[in-house]
């Protein structure tokens, strides 16, 4: 159960990372200005 709960982090952790790199964000903060700005939101 713990390995598993460990994995879903990981792989929200990649997403996140994902979407901040293609936004060229550097934290979730900075990734939803940039997608309110391009009117992603």
């Amino acid at each position: 159960m713990r390995t598993e709960t460990i994995n879903r982090k990981n792989s929200k952790k990649k997403i996140l990372q994902s979407i901040y790199l293609k936004l060229d964000a550097n934290n979730s903060v900075d990734a939803i200005r940039i997608a309110l700005e391009n009117k992603l939101l």
